[in-house]
């Protein structure tokens, strides 16, 4: 019983994360497969909640703060820009914040693409008022 009350709770919580967002940063390690799979089930997730998905800013990043000698590369450019394509997302950065590569660019560029994704919502909206 113990396990359906958690499993419920966490749909309702993706269910009110997927109806309140306006902006989503996907973030994953580039040396995790499993990480980088993870990916596909948050935003197949919050697609199933959340019938306008496409009409929000979707920013992907893979981290290389993880890879080391002991942990190598797993995911290629290819791979992630890939990914962004299939998802739809405006865009795919590589950071790593050890060394503070394209972290602030991140929030910098995402700030802009929210704002564009916002005049564009208002032009829609005010091309749909009819003029008297």
């Amino acid at each position: 019983m113990e396990d359906l009350v958690y499993c419920s709770m966490e749909v309702m919580l993706i269910v009110q994360f997927s109806h309140w967002v306006d902006a989503v940063i996907l973030t994953f390690s580039l040396e995790s497969e499993v990480s980088f799979n993870t990916i596909y089930t948050y935003h197949s997730q919050m697609a199933q909640y959340r019938a306008g998905l496409r009409e929000i800013p979707l920013i992907l990043v893979g981290t290389q703060d993880m890879i080391s000698e002991v942990n190598p590369r797993l995911i290629e450019d290819a791979r992630s820009r890939l990914l962004a394509a299939e998802l739809r997302c405006c865009t795919y950065f590589e950071t790593c914040a050890t060394y503070g590569l394209n972290v602030e660019r991140v929030f910098q560029d995402g700030k802009m693409i929210f704002f564009l994704f916002l005049l564009i919502c208002m032009q829609e909206c005010a091309s749909a008022i009819p003029t008297a």
